[in-house]
């Protein structure tokens, strides 16, 4: 915070000096953003462009903030507005490349970040870029392969635990159940308040019952984000494994809420009632259960004893 304050002292000196300068208003355009004052960024951005209407920066500014808004198709504009005017950046090619892969245009996308290598052979941001744009066409295998390439010349990038994450979603896709484990593992160790690698190792871990690890990780996921449906259906299904009812409780009793068409929290609880002997109660929720899950639940049901018998012995299985 001191730095960009001293570094913003400066150039609003600059500015002042001279008010059509327009480096001075890009690079205060930049340090707003860094404060999450988007409004301001683009008020400055767009009087950049309007002292030096032939500014490929403050196109490029203007480009990055029309993106973070949703606003693809502008941002491709003025990436390409400024492409025409100045030599290639990666900056502007990693964000037109962006847009363009937001929007479906692959190829074009493709293009984009395999310039960027043309400029920077190392770049670690390029071939994430181009992991996930093949990965978006399911081309799994060149994800992949650019992944690797990427970790083997950075392998604590900020990026770094990002392709951890992804590369082990492709392995997981295969049905490789340990090298995507090992993969989250990588992620979660590179960066520790990671939340989809802690949610996703957590869920694992259950899958292959490591049960007390897998709370483990999904407790760590929760206390970065509390909300999440997946985390909490998993860290609810986890503390009932573990003996935990009361905490399976109080989880499924919040999944029910925030998420109500979740099948899997009232069939938590229809079989936490049935370990205080609330029958009725356990039966109703089993219903609410199979009207939500379906097929699904029916299944899930049936392959518990508990929840079988009371299954058979309830109106819901007319």
């Amino acid at each position: 915070s001191g730095d960009l304050d001293a570094a913003r002292e400066e150039f609003e000196k600059a500015l002042a000096l001279d008010e059509a300068n327009a480096k001075a208003l890009i690079n205060l355009g930049e340090i707003a953003e860094k404060r999450g004052d988007a409004a301001e960024a683009q008020r400055l951005a767009a009087r950049a462009l309007s002292v030096d209407p032939n500014s490929p920066d403050a196109m490029a500014q203007l480009a990055e903030l029309a993106g973070k808004r949703g606003e693809f198709d502008e941002a491709i504009r003025l990436f390409d507005q400024a492409l025409a005017i100045s030599e290639a950046k990666p900056r502007i090619l990693m964000g037109l490349g962006d847009a363009l892969r937001r929007t479906g245009r692959y190829p074009e996308a493709e293009q984009a970040f395999r310039r960027i290598l043309e400029l920077e052979p190392d770049s670690f941001t390029a071939r994430f870029n181009l992991a996930a744009t093949a990965s978006d066409q399911g081309r799994d295998d060149e994800a992949r392969g650019f992944y690797e390439e990427a970790l083997a010349l950075e392998p604590r990038h900020p990026l770094a635990a990002s392709a951890h994450n992804n590369m082990a979603g492709i392995y997981l896709a295969r049905g490789e159940r340990e090298a995507a484990i090992a993969h989250f593992e990588e992620a979660a160790a590179l960066e520790p308040e990671h939340f989809e690698s802690n949610r996703n190792l957590g869920l694992q871990y259950l899958e292959t019952g490591r049960v007390d690890e897998a709370i483990a990780r999904l407790e760590a996921a929760a206390a970065i984000t509390a909300t999440d449906e997946e985390l909490n259906t998993g860290l609810g299904v986890a503390y009932m494994r573990a003996g935990r009812t009361a905490d399976a409780y109080r989880v499924f009793l919040l999944v029910r809420r925030l998420y109500p068409q979740n099948w899997k929290a009232p069939l938590g609880l229809a079989l936490l009632h049935t370990y205080v002997d609330r029958s009725e109660e356990a039966r109703r929720l089993l219903g609410e259960a199979l009207e939500l899950g379906g097929a699904q639940a029916r299944k899930e049901a049936s392959s518990n004893p508990v929840l079988s018998e009371l299954l058979e012995s309830s109106p819901a299985s007319d």
